[in-house]
């Protein structure tokens, strides 16, 4: 064996990368030079229509009146009441959480009804009885005859 180390262009790994360079930069150059030009842009495909495509765009929509719902035999909103709001408005929603969509707005000064219930969320309904949920932090009762 001889004292002198073999390059890297001496050696089958070398010559093989190399051999790979040439073709991928050839491949390329012929490439860029034939594809001008020989074929026309292929047409874009035509769109796929979804469900949420045929639906009918509508205009946004102001808060929407709760279904009133049917009051049982005896009235379960007894119980008087205005909101505590900093704001000057409390959203009534049609679920139990912040997410849910807004029904109706009691302003200040407002009455509405509710009745006493466990939980963040207490059913109310307004003075044009639109029924939904209101957090039970924004409720004041009001005391009869006061």
């Amino acid at each position: 064996m001889s004292d002198d180390p073999k390059g890297f262009w001496h050696s089958i790994p070398g010559v093989l990368t190399g051999l790979a360079a040439v073709l991928t930069a050839a491949t390329g150059l012929y490439l860029a030079v034939k594809g001008q030009g020989a074929a026309p842009p292929a047409e874009p495909p035509a769109p796929v229509a979804t469900p949420a495509a045929l639906a009918p765009v509508q205009a946004p929509v102001q808060p929407a009146p709760a279904p009133a719902l049917a009051p049982p035999a005896a009235d379960r909103f007894v119980l008087s009441a205005e909101i505590s709001d900093p704001d000057g408005f409390t959203n009534v929603r049609d679920a139990r959480s912040t997410a849910g969509r807004v029904v109706a707005r009691v302003v200040s000064g407002e009455a509405f009804n509710t009745y006493p219930q466990n939980g963040d969320w207490w059913e109310v309904r307004t003075a044009d009885g639109r029924v939904g949920f209101m957090h039970a932090s924004r409720i004041k009762p009001v005391l009869q005859g006061h």
